[in-house]
């Protein structure tokens, strides 16, 4: 089988992430990962300009980079993303918010040229457009309260990331199993939500050796072909 990160950023365009678009591909090959999805951020704070189409292209570059770098070396990277929400809510009388991250598998440039700003639409606005795009939509670390995320509507979701690499919170792997346990045709995921090249390797999916392409993962996904490392032998 073949190792795959399914969440992890480069700079530029995730401005938190240590790791250029250059050299993701080499990090992820020095790591023994075949392939990786980039899925950075893609939300309000990104900003490439004032004009639209600068704003597109500038979070595609990073991928168009990451690519390029990945053919040389035999690792491919795929196209995904990363979206924020955000929603206020009232707790004893108190006005909070609480966030949301979620990542898409399946997407192509033109669905990004096309739906931009992604971060506009609502959680069932999103789903509604992930599901006529044939388009997978996981939350990501549903769990990470230490910035306020939460679990948001599971009506509105394809799945969750059930486990999540990065070092400085929980991977969430059990309050994510008891939340959607009675739930069928969830779809879970993990990967290493990679900032840092340390982090390279450390979590991810095994998939069949016949995915080569976005389009492969999601259909694995959708079939249960995966396992989820560190969590599942191979």
């Amino acid at each position: 089988m073949k190792k795959i990160d399914t969440h992890c950023h480069s700079l530029s365009v995730s401005a938190c992430s240590h790791i250029p678009a250059a050299r993701i591909s080499e990090v992820h090959h020095n790591a023994g990962i075949d392939m990786y999805v980039l899925t950075n951020h893609y939300n309000h704070i990104v900003n490439f300009g004032e004009d639209k189409n600068d704003r597109i292209e500038g979070f595609l570059a990073d991928f168009h980079m990451a690519r390029e770098m990945g053919k040389k070396i035999g690792v491919t990277a795929m196209l995904g993303a990363e979206v924020f929400f955000w929603q206020r809510y009232m707790e004893n009388g108190e006005e909070k918010t609480k966030h949301a991250d979620f990542l898409l598998y399946g997407i192509t440039e033109s669905f990004i040229r096309k739906h931009y700003p992604l971060y506009e639409l609502s959680q069932k606005e999103l789903f509604e457009l992930c599901c006529s795009e044939n388009v997978i939509m996981i939350q990501a670390h549903p769990f990470r309260i230490e910035q306020k995320h939460q679990p948001f509507d599971l009506k509105y979701m394809h799945g969750m990331e059930i486990y999540n690499g990065h070092p400085h919170f929980s991977p969430g792997t059990e309050q994510v199993k008891e939340l959607t346990k009675d739930i069928d045709g969830f779809y879970y995921t993990g990967g290493t939500d990679m900032h840092i090249k340390e982090q390279a390797g450390t979590a991810g999916m095994y998939v069949p050796d016949e995915v080569e392409c976005i389009e492969d993962l999601c259909f694995a996904i959708r079939n249960g072909q995966t396992k989820i490392f560190p969590l599942d032998a191979e």
